[in-house]
């Protein structure tokens, strides 16, 4: 988080935009994950894949 901070005192707001959202991203699936909402799939040959965010459920 320091990192992130530094880069804003920066005025580096590309450099904190990219980690910060990285970080939210994070934040919404371990929610999601906690409403036992499905936010991954898993494939035929048994690889487990995050599903975006903006996906919508297509069944």
């Amino acid at each position: 988080m320091a990192q992130e901070l530094y880069a804003g005192y920066q005025s580096d707001y590309a450099t904190t935009m990219h980690i910060l959202l990285a970080q939210f991203k994070n934040i919404v699936r371990v929610l999601l994950k906690s409403a036992d909402v499905v936010a991954t799939k898993t494939e035929d040959n048994r690889i487990t894949m995050e599903v975006g965010l903006s996906t919508p459920d297509t069944g």
